[in-house]
């Protein structure tokens, strides 16, 4: 009975602790080391296969389910608002756009998370699974679309958002913090009441001078950056030849040379090359990472490899001012270069989000992630020794 009474002060303890976000270990003392033990007693309790919301410091929540000991499943409630123009519109458009919103973004989100299943791994080799839901029992989280042109954040994002950007946003609800220096965003200060304020673009004070950054292949730091690096890219080098003839005789080397030139690398005698190349997504994960269906991925390769038959040119070269120039272009593939878009410490955050002793490097190192040292303070020593190296996300 002692020990059922002791399991729910416990419980009760870190519960309060954990929504009110006081586990940051800068502020760790003596008297806070009940709660610390009551959020580890937390760490271990949950059952496999029972879901358990999960209230952040960030004010979000989301459903987390173990699975197995090495599968989880997280499952977040998104609420889907329409643009501002629709808001204008009679009740009834409006209403129906909405549906049209919320269904629509819902698909778009779980095609991505289906494609990100591969590369989100953790250290040992756990797999985390992530869907979007309607479920009411699951806590609702309201989300503006805005134009094409709007910066996205947690709780507004752009029309044409893309698949990885939506992975960045969603991990700020499982509570992950911003690894990038921040250029646009920051602070003005009102005269009146002799305070800073937040703003996201034009700010007297910019940044974040305590946000400890990770490096650029972060899905925290540049989402792009962190995708690119699980995806076997390609490396797409072109070769122009330029002839250096009269058109006409550039003309008679052209067909003599067709044959050589469709099925080769090298610009026939008479032609100077000039190379260059880039390093890109297949065109399939372009398309999937876009958000497309499989079903419009598939319409729009087949379309593709019509309009390529139809236009009766090899698909090596292509023609540019008649015969005089040409690209020659070969595409290798290459060997991605990590496995997982999650850095070990995101994993272990997200999913083991009440373990306070495997996340306190974390929670340490991202205390200063949206302060800044003219309008906060000057910035703790703790997170000056993580803005000195990445050791803190293994």
């Amino acid at each position: 009975m002692l020990f059922k009474i002791f399991s729910v002060f416990l419980f009760l303890s870190a519960s309060i602790s954990l929504q009110a976000g006081n586990l940051c270990p800068a502020i760790i003392g003596p008297a806070a080391k009940l709660t610390v033990l009551a959020a580890e007693v937390l760490c271990h309790s949950s059952a496999l296969g029972v879901p358990q919301n999960v209230e952040n410091s960030l004010g979000t929540a989301y459903r987390l389910t173990k699975i197995s000991d090495k599968k989880i499943k997280i499952e977040i409630n998104p609420t889907f608002y329409a643009k501002k123009s629709e808001l204008q519109e009679s009740l009834w458009q409006f209403a129906s756009r909405s549906l049209e919103t919320q269904k629509e973004f819902i698909q778009k989100m779980n095609i991505c998370f289906d494609r990100f299943k591969p590369f989100l791994i953790g250290p040992e080799g756990q797999s985390l699974e992530i869907a979007a839901t309607e479920d009411k029992k699951v806590p609702a989280i309201q989300i503006k679309i805005r134009p094409q042109e709007s910066r996205s954040s947690v709780k507004q994002y752009s029309e044409s958002i893309p698949c990885e950007t939506i992975l960045h946003e969603v991990l700020h609800v499982l509570g992950l913090e911003d690894e990038y220096p921040e250029t646009k965003a920051g602070f003005n200060k009102d005269p009146n009441e002799n305070r800073y304020n937040y703003v996201r673009e034009n700010p007297e004070v910019v940044g974040f001078d305590c946000r400890a950054t990770g490096p650029e292949y972060s899905i925290m730091y540049d989402e792009v950056s962190a995708l690119d690096s699980v995806l076997p890219l390609e490396e797409h080098t072109t070769k122009t030849c330029v002839c250096t003839q009269s058109e006409k005789v550039c003309e008679n080397i052209f067909v003599k040379n067709r044959k050589k030139i469709s099925g080769g690398s090298q610009c026939p005698k008479g032609y100077t090359a000039r190379i260059s190349s880039k390093i890109q997504r297949s065109k399939i994960d372009q398309m999937k990472f876009s958000g497309y269906s499989d079903e419009d991925i598939e319409l729009n390769l087949s379309i593709e490899s019509e309009e390529k038959k139809e236009s009766k040119l090899p698909s090596l070269y292509y023609l540019k001012n008649g015969n005089t120039e040409f690209d020659l272009v070969t595409v290798k593939k290459l060997k991605p270069q990590r496995k997982s878009l999650l850095m070990p410490a995101h994993f272990r955050m997200v999913t083991s989000p009440n373990c306070f002793l495997k996340n306190q490097n974390y929670l340490k190192c991202t205390e200063g992630a949206y302060r800044n040292s003219m309008v906060h303070g000057s910035c703790s020593a703790e997170v000056k020794k993580c803005q000195s190296n990445i050791d803190w996300l293994h």
